[in-house]
């Protein structure tokens, strides 16, 4: 099966399982077949739990790949100082669908925590 969708999502490193999950339901909504789960490789340990909880491929990136990614339309000063990327969740739903993929839903925020949605035409 081939993704056709990425679910970015960043998190600081005292977010909860609990709050990224109503991020992205809040976001997203119903996920369906074809979706995989990136982020920062920094964060893989809740990422793991996220894509576990719904049943999604998981894809990590390192900041540099991220900060390198095309495509995004939310830049934040904070994420820059803090992982070394302007954009985690956008960047990282971009670079795991490739150069075709586009921003489908821009960067969302939860409590500590954000979401963004790629896809491929």
């Amino acid at each position: 099966m081939r993704i056709q969708r990425a679910i970015g999502i960043g998190a600081s490193s005292d977010a909860k399982l609990e709050d990224v999950l109503a991020l992205i339901q809040a976001t997203v909504g119903h996920i369906g077949a074809w979706a995989c789960l990136a982020t920062l490789d920094r964060r893989a340990d809740l990422a793991r739990q996220v894509a576990e909880r719904l049943d999604l491929e998981l894809r990590l990136f390192p900041a540099e790949q991220l900060a390198a990614t095309p495509g995004t339309v939310t830049i934040s000063s904070r994420s820059a100082d803090a992982v070394g990327s302007p954009s985690v969740a956008e960047a990282a739903a971009l670079a795991a669908l490739g150069p075709t993929g586009w921003l489908a839903i821009p960067r969302k925020t939860g409590i500590l925590c954000t979401c963004a949605l790629a896809e491929l035409p």
